[in-house]
């Protein structure tokens, strides 16, 4: 339902963005990378925009990118995501440590 949504309307960032987080639920992290990368420069100034970093972060951690999901587990923190000890737990999980 997801990705019709997101056939129907591309622009949406919240429809792109709920699309790539359930990608990254279902286990399908990698493919979620490109949904989270088209998502959020849509989202740069919408109250989703600290949720769509802390998912890409969560993203990146399961691809193996650490890296890089240190840095938008940064980003996220900096624009105000209210569970980054949540975040950072799931990264902790997967041997990616950030304090």
């Amino acid at each position: 339902m997801l990705s019709k949504a997101v056939d129907i309307s591309p622009e949406n960032g919240t429809y792109i963005l709920n699309y790539a987080i359930a990608l990254t639920t279902g286990g399908n992290a990698g493919e979620a990378l490109k949904w989270f990368e088209n998502a959020l420069p849509k989202l740069k100034e919408h109250p989703n925009y600290p949720i769509a970093l802390a998912n890409y972060a969560l993203a990146l951690g399961k691809c193996g990118y650490a890296d890089n999901g240190i840095r938008c587990l940064k980003q996220a923190e900096q624009a105000g995501y209210h569970n980054i000890q949540g975040l950072r737990e799931q990264l902790e999980g997967m041997g990616i440590f950030y304090h």
